[in-house]
């Protein structure tokens, strides 16, 4: 189940392997008093970001582990989703290990 924010926005993220797109379809009901429900109605595909896509323009290149450089040293912001992104070894936390797997990543070595 997810509740929206006070705004009505929903977050949701699901974790995939670096570089890889993710795909989520759901199913929403709209009432006209603005109310949504799950199970019905309107069908809504989400396509997700790549793992490592902090940039958040589709692809993971060197311009993504240039910015989590940049953030780990407090020049550059992210939002909540990009912060996801930036954690590519999923540790919880965005640090210079992220940042070597994405380059490991696009030289094609084993990260």
């Amino acid at each position: 189940m997810a509740a929206p924010d006070k705004d009505g926005y929903v977050e949701a993220y699901i974790s995939t392997n670096l570089g890889d797109k993710t795909e989520y379809m759901t199913e929403f009901l709209y009432r006209k008093d603005g109310i949504s429900t799950f199970g019905g109605g309107s069908r809504y595909r989400l396509y997700g970001l790549p793992m490592g896509d902090t940039n958040q323009n589709g692809y993971v290149n060197i311009y993504d582990a240039g910015l989590i450089q940049k953030y780990i040293a407090g020049l550059e912001e992210f939002d909540s989703l990009s912060e996801h992104n930036a954690d590519v070894n999923h540790d919880g936390r965005i640090s210079v290990e992220d940042v070597t797997t994405i380059q490991k990543y696009l030289a094609g070595l084993e990260y």
